[in-house]
C-alpha cells in the first residue's frame, strides 16, 4: 500500500499537488500512468519509445510516431472499442518500407488473467480493420506487435518471456505469417531467453520497468531511459495530471459508494475495486470494506475480486 494513499476513506476526494508528485515519483513504469507518461513525452517521449523497444525486440528500431490512449471505435456505435496505453508507428532502423505497429501495454490486473488471449485477438482484429481501406490490398496491412508487460505470471511457467503467434498446426514446419506477434513479460519471470539473443538485455530492461528507480539502472541504455524517466517524473504538468486521474477516480468511487449502497451492481462493485487499487488499497482491504461499506458476504467481495472488469473507456 503506497502510504500516502487515502484508502477506505470514500469522503477524500482530493490529494495535494505536494502529494500526486510524492507517488509520481514512487511510481514504477509497470504503473500504466507512468508509462503513458513516459512514451508521449513531447521532448523525449519517441527516444524513450525507442530504447524500449529496441531492448525488448533486441535490434536497432526507429520509432516514427507515438500516440497515448490511442482509440478505435467498434466497427458499429454498439460494438465495443478498445483503447491503447501506448500506440507506436516504428520499423528497423535498415527497413525503408511503411512503420510496423507497436502497441505496449502494462497490465498489472491479475483478474484480468484469464482473458489476455481473448482480449490480444480482439484488439489486434480492432486494429486491423481501421487500417485497411476499401480496395486495398491485404498485403498493405502494417505488422502488428502486441508488447504485454505483466506484474503476474501469464501461463504460469515461471518465465520471463511468452510469445504467441499463427501457426499451421498441421505442418508447423511451412510457414504461417499472418503478420501478428505476441509478446508477454513476466517482470517476476525467469529468464529464458538464450544470450545470444539478447537475454540480459531483454531481462534488465523489464526489471528496470518493474523497479524503475535507480538501484535498477546497470547498463548504458537504461541509464538514458533513467534519466528521461526522470525528467518526466519532475515535470509540474504530469503532478498535475496525475492529481486530476486520481480525484476524478476518487470522486466515481464515492458517487459509486453512496450510490449502492443499498444495492451493489457487479459493475459498481468493479468500479470501486478498480478506483480503489488505483489508489493503493490491497485486495484484502478492498475485500473488508466491501463487507463493510455495502454489505456484501465474504464470499460475493471475493468473486467480485478475482472477476475481470471491462476497461471504461
Amino acid at each position: 500500500m503506497n502510504e500516502n494513499s487515502s484508502i477506505l476513506n470514500t469522503q477524500n476526494t482530493t490529494i495535494t499537488l505536494e502529494e500526486a508528485r510524492k507517488s509520481v515519483y514512487q511510481m514504477n513504469l509497470i504503473d500504466d500512468f507512468l508509462l503513458t507518461c513516459l512514451l508521449t513525452d513531447e521532448e523525449s517521449g519517441k527516444e524513450a519509445a525507442r530504447i524500449i523497444l529496441s531492448a525488448l525486440l533486441n535490434r536497432n528500431i526507429r520509432v516514427v510516431d507515438v500516440t497515448s490512449q490511442k482509440v478505435f471505435n467498434g466497427i458499429h456505435k454498439d460494438m465495443r472499442g478498445i483503447r491503447l496505453d501506448a500506440y507506436i508507428h516504428a520499423a528497423e532502423e535498415d527497413h525503408t518500407e511503411n512503420a510496423d505497429i507497436y502497441n505496449i501495454e502494462a497490465e498489472t490486473r491479475y483478474a484480468d488473467k484469464r482473458i489476455l488471449p481473448q482480449r490480444s485477438r480482439y484488439y489486434s482484429s480492432l486494429i486491423d480493420v481501421h487500417h485497411l481501406k476499401t480496395g486495398t490490398v491485404f498485403d498493405n496491412l502494417p505488422k502488428l506487435v502486441i508488447i504485454m508487460i505483466l506484474s503476474y505470471d501469464p501461463f504460469d511457467a515461471g518465465d520471463l518471456y511468452y510469445e504467441a503467434s499463427t501457426k499451421l498446426i498441421t505442418h508447423p514446419k511451412i510457414p504461417y505469417d499472418d503478420g501478428i506477434r505476441r509478446l508477454y513479460f513476466y517482470t517476476d519471470g525467469n529468464c529464458n531467453i538464450p544470450e545470444a539473443e539478447g537475454g540480459s538485455r531483454i531481462s534488465d530492461m523489464i526489471r528496470y520497468i518493474q523497479n524503475s528507480h535507480e538501484e535498477s539502472v546497470i547498463n548504458p541504455d537504461i541509464r538514458d531511459l533513467d534519466n528521461i524517466v526522470s525528467r518526466v517524473r519532475q515535470r509540474e504538468e504530469v503532478s498535475i495530471k496525475y492529481m486530476q486521474s486520481w480525484e476524478r477516480e476518487a470522486i466515481l468511487v464515492k458517487e459509486t459508494t453512496e450510490r449502492v449502497r443499498a444495492e451493489v451492481t457487479d459493475n459498481d462493485a468493479h468500479i470501486y475495486v478498480r478506483g480503489m487499487r488505483k489508489r493503493g488499497a490491497s485486495d484484502a482491504e478492498i475485500a473488508q470494506d466491501l463487507v463493510e461499506e455495502f454489505g456484501l458476504s465474504d464470499e460475493k467481495a471475493h468473486q467480485l475480486l478475482e472477476e475481470p472488469a471491462a476497461p471504461v473507456h
